[in-house]
């Protein structure tokens, strides 16, 4: 006969994020206990895997980020049944389970796997059930995507629970310096239910619908489907005055390659795409007498910057029978940003003082370019670039390239990794030089936590996140930052352009205290 001691802790579909401290409280409890003797008890405290057996699929693929962010190691299941099968195979070695919506004709799955578990490796594992709660209803009044954020209310704490429907979402802008945001409260002990295996095992209420699902919404302008065309590499193509010698990188909609110019005698980067896959909107412009990467030209080739790359040449092309349309630029051999994070450490929390020389450096470039009525709206690892070797984040120098074309708000990226950075009209087809500064934001935070404030893996997740949930300070992840940066940060990423700074050039004021 089994006892199972099950813990409950909440899950908000309204601010998802909430449910990770108390879960890594349990999880810190489950494995920092003293007096491990058996050899089998020592290996479930060190394997730091979690099981997540959870009928909501999508919720379940939310919690495998969340934990893997934090340094465990995740495996979500849909039953019991499945979850016993993988274990008999020796799949996994649990230090705790997380029960979300479960198929109660699995009920005795998930028993014989506690039993089982415990009986191998001599230590029962933590039982943590997820009590949901359904999401925030909003007034009728109220447009879906975007909650009230009256001026007059300060910048909100991250509740734990969602508040109530009348309580406003954002925050006020204020002319005097922000506050700092409190840290969110230290979790209570979660609740604890006693289970015999004749006592039927709690489920969760009914699934409700949840916010992280794609839902219809009015936007400014609709974007068609992205049509699908097979990609032909151009390597070892000859291309006028240019011979392309490999690829360097390649996205949703064309690549990046290293070539040779023959005309300036050096190599160059070349980045081509198909005519016949660029988004609609990019497309009825791109087909007229001025092409995408010539309107790109146009924008930036009287603006003289260190930190902007320029469009050096740019035409048309056929390369087996597939119309091309290209633009060549500096090539920068120490890649991108994202290309130094992988290899210097990859998703890690660096100094203030490491971001500060980032943050001010492209925040200064950022500004130049609102000083000339252009935005950028294109923010990427990818698309921040090095121009010479450095091995400490401090002594990097950016340079920007991809600029959105058209400037009207209609660009939209297609990759998951710039979803991370899209403020929440961007979503509905607006831009302004505050959606620079939410981009600007995001890799603040995510330089200093190693996280971005939203993670998802579809459009439609990171559409809803940030439109309508709220991040967590950055402090909750890196307990060293001061409460200022906490407090500027999140005034950055407010839901409305206007409760952010009033210009880029504020908002990066307070990183020069900390330039190093």
């Amino acid at each position: 006969m089994i006892n199972i001691e099950a813990q409950e802790i909440s899950f908000s579909f309204d601010h998802p994020d909430a449910v990770l401290r108390p879960l890594l409280t349990i999880l810190q409890q489950a494995s920092g206990e003293p007096g491990a003797r058996a050899a089998g008890e020592k290996l479930l405290l060190s394997s730091r895997q979690v099981l997540i057996i959870d009928a909501h699929k999508e919720r379940g693929h939310y919690l495998v980020m969340l934990l893997e962010a934090a340094g465990y190691r995740s495996l979500a299941v849909m039953t019991a049944l499945e979850a016993f099968t993988l274990f008999l195979r020796g799949a996994f070695v649990p230090l705790a389970i997380v029960l979300g919506q479960e198929d109660p004709a699995h009920r005795l799955f998930l028993q014989r796997l506690l039993q089982q578990v415990g009986q191998k490796y001599t230590r029962d594992v933590p039982l943590i059930r997820l009590r949901s709660q359904p999401p925030r209803t909003i007034p009728p009044t109220t447009s879906p995507l975007t909650p009230p954020s009256p001026r007059s209310e300060p910048l909100p704490t991250i509740p734990q629970t969602p508040p109530p429907p009348s309580l406003p979402l954002g925050k006020a802008p204020s002319s005097s310096p922000p506050a700092p945001v409190p840290r969110p409260p230290v979790s209570r002990a979660p609740a604890r239910i006693r289970l015999t295996p004749q006592t039927p095992l709690p489920l969760p209420a009914p699934e409700v619908t949840s916010p992280l699902r794609p839902q219809e919404s009015a936007v400014k302008k609709e974007r068609a489907p992205t049509p699908k065309v097979e990609k032909k590499s151009l390597e070892g193509h000859e291309m006028g005055r240019y011979r392309v010698i490999s690829l360097i990188g390649e996205g949703t909609f064309g690549a990046t390659y290293r070539a040779y110019d023959r005309l300036r005698e050096q190599d160059i980067a070349l980045k081509a795409i198909s005519t016949n896959s660029v988004p609609y909107l990019m497309m009825e412009e791109a087909m007229e007498e001025v092409s995408l990467f010539q309107q790109e030209k146009d924008l930036i080739g009287s603006l003289e910057h260190p930190h902007i790359i320029p469009v050096l040449h740019y035409g048309r092309s056929y390369v087996s029978g597939s119309p091309f349309i290209y633009k060549t630029m500096r090539f920068c051999t120490e890649g991108s940003l994202g290309d130094w994070l992988r290899t210097h450490g990859g998703q890690r929390a660096f100094s203030l003082q490491e971001v500060a020389h980032i943050i001010l450096q492209v925040g200064e470039t950022l500004q130049f370019l609102h000083d000339h009525n252009i935005t950028y709206q294109n923010f990427k690892l990818s698309n921040l670039l090095i121009s010479a070797p450095a091995e400490d984040l401090d002594r990097l120098d950016l340079l920007l390239t991809d600029f959105a074309i058209p400037q009207d708000g209609s660009f939209f990226p297609a990759s998951v990794e710039a979803f991370e950075y899209l403020a929440p009209e961007r979503w509905h087809g607006e831009a302004s030089p505050a959606s620079d500064q939410y981009g600007l934001a995001v890799l603040a935070y995510k330089l200093l936590t190693g996280r971005p404030p939203f993670q998802g893996t579809t459009e439609q997740i990171m559409r809803r996140l940030h439109t309508q949930m709220q991040p967590q300070p950055p402090g909750a992840f890196n307990p060293s930052l001061p409460g200022v940066i906490d407090n500027v940060l999140l005034r950055a990423l407010a839901k409305k352009p206007e409760d952010r700074f009033a210009s880029i050039s504020l908002f990066i004021r307070p990183f020069q205290f900390y330039r190093p």
